[in-house]
């Protein structure tokens, strides 16, 4: 959650892919339980993800590390 009371939840969906990566979603929702956004990150080999209060989500995607703040994906 951040300091506003959204919450935030990563998963991996999906099958594994060719390479044995699957993808990771990651989604927000206001604090009253919508929607506002979600993302797929495709072919993810994710070994960290952080949050910080602002929202800003880390994802270490092998040797990079991807950010996601508040952007309208859906």
């Amino acid at each position: 959650m951040d300091n506003l009371g959204n919450l935030f939840l990563i998963r991996y969906s999906g099958s594994l892919n060719s390479n044995g990566l699957n993808n990771l979603e990651i989604s927000k929702f206001k604090n009253d339980l919508t929607l506002e956004w979600s993302t797929l990150v495709k072919g993810a080999a994710v070994t960290n993800v952080s949050m910080d209060l602002r929202g800003n989500i880390y994802v270490k995607n092998g040797s990079m590390v991807d950010v996601y703040q508040q952007i309208q994906q859906l």
